[in-house]
């Protein structure tokens, strides 16, 4: 083989890995400050007018398998002994995402009787069993919501809002269901 061949070979081959690498850097970056995020908590204050102090996180859940898979989204709201959840719907434009939300709906400890959560290293799952009810309402909240995923109508970064969002968690937990302190599992990846 010709030097010349492999050498260009080799330098699109770096360029490519060099190139990957910041275009995943600015996926994280473009979301910390984004439009959809400050959307989602001015959204948050007309739905519940008085809230207050609150963290806002964007989260999702699917249900179906394979190609009749549904995602459904949700803005968060959280604070001391209350998580709010507001369904919210997206009409995705070219440049950007128009959003609306449905009627909040409140957890605390007196509707719930148990919750469940297991977080993993980017992203923590949270179940809640209402009063009275079998099946709990179950979402996710991830660090990093991008629109080239498929699934997601965003772009936002929450990182720190997830380790909030974790240690509520696992303090709501234990002020829930006070009969099973394990109930909030860390799972290493």
């Amino acid at each position: 083989m010709d030097k010349r061949f492999i050498f260009i070979m080799a330098a699109a081959a770096v360029l490519m890995v060099v190139y990957s690498m910041l275009a995943d850097r600015m996926k994280a970056r473009r979301g910390v400050d984004s439009d959809e995020k400050r959307d989602i908590e001015a959204l948050i204050r007309e739905k519940i007018p008085g809230i207050g102090a609150f963290v806002p996180l964007f989260a999702w859940s699917e249900d179906g398998e394979g190609n009749n898979r549904h995602f459904h989204y949700y803005a968060v709201a959280f604070q001391t002994e209350v998580c709010w959840l507001i369904p919210l719907s997206y009409r995705v434009r070219y440049t950007h995402s128009e959003l609306s939300g449905g009627e909040p709906v409140c957890y605390s400890v007196k509707n719930l009787n148990k919750v469940r959560s297991v977080a993993e290293k980017n992203r923590v799952t949270a179940a809640f069993y209402c009063n009275g009810e079998e099946m709990p309402v179950t979402f996710t909240v991830s660090a990093e919501n991008t629109k080239f995923s498929r699934i997601c109508p965003v772009d936002i970064s929450q990182k720190a809002e997830l380790e909030q969002f974790r240690d509520f968690l696992h303090d709501f937990t234990g002020k829930v269901d006070k009969t099973d302190k394990n109930t909030f599992k860390d799972k290493k990846i």
